[in-house]
């Protein structure tokens, strides 16, 4: 009986020793630099780790075990952020019906207070990942229109 309450002490208490995995490590070797608050860097290797930016340097050395991405003729940019944008609230905006940021125009009051863009927005949205792709990582999703918005 004791070896049967040890064993099951034992499986119980395995998952709580295990070691998370670290993190990945990403190096983006090559490009060029643009950091938005001083000069460009030539050559520059910046190490990203857990979503983190470990180091900048132009010409650094890469960590051992690091996914190298090869940026040559590449700007590397910090990530842009859309404010005040429909980003999930319109796809085609010839379409009224997939253009959810503002009442539709005839029964839209000039005075009118602006809506919560929780139900209107559309995380599928296909425009998301061309943003993306773009540099575009945050955006402020907002309704439009109206004397109070």
């Amino acid at each position: 009986m004791t070896w049967s309450v040890a064993l099951a002490v034992t499986m119980a208490a395995a998952p709580a020793l295990a070691q998370p995995a670290a993190p990945p490590t990403t190096a983006l070797v090559g490009g060029t630099l643009m950091p938005g608050d001083g000069p460009s860097i030539e050559n520059a290797t910046v190490v990203i780790r857990d979503g983190r930016v470990l180091s900048v340097s132009a010409g650094g050395a890469v960590p051992a075990g690091a996914e190298e991405i090869d940026c040559r003729g590449a700007v590397i940019t910090p990530g842009f952020v859309g404010t005040q944008v429909p980003m999930g609230l319109v796809e085609i905006e010839l379409e009224p019906s997939t253009v959810d940021q503002a009442p539709e125009e005839e029964d839209a009051d000039p005075i009118r207070a602006s809506f919560s863009v929780v139900a209107g927005s559309n995380p599928m949205s296909t425009l998301i990942p061309i943003a993306r792709r773009w540099g575009v990582t945050s955006v402020v999703s907002t309704p439009m229109g109206g004397l109070v918005s």
